[in-house]
């Protein structure tokens, strides 16, 4: 039927990425790359968020009529936070698993 889209930068996101540090793996520009791999997406806000500057939606998510902190998030710190705790630092490998389906 039809064609499956891929996610921006998908053929980087087969390679093994290596961090320093927590801190490095944590850090916006690196973290940002990795899910901009997974497929989120970065969107001016409407008149509905009219507070926030952007807002980072996950890979399937909708930022309209989507909810805030789950299909979204209004905040760079909340979306290191989110991935604290979906997609922890492996300190042994000092890398990045990368937890998205293959379709």
């Amino acid at each position: 039927e039809g064609a499956v889209a891929e996610a921006p930068n998908a053929a980087n996101a087969e390679e093994e990425l290596t961090y320093a540090n927590e801190e490095e793996y944590y850090h916006w520009p690196n973290l940002w790359d990795r899910l901009q791999s997974q497929g989120w997406t970065q969107v001016r806000p409407g008149r509905q968020h009219k507070l926030l500057d952007w807002l980072y939606v996950v890979p399937g998510g909708n930022a309209r009529g989507g909810q805030l902190g789950h299909d979204f998030f209004g905040s760079e710190q909340d979306v290191t936070d989110y991935v604290r705790s979906t997609q922890p630092f492996d300190g042994a490998n000092n890398q990045f698993e990368d937890a998205t389906e293959e379709v």
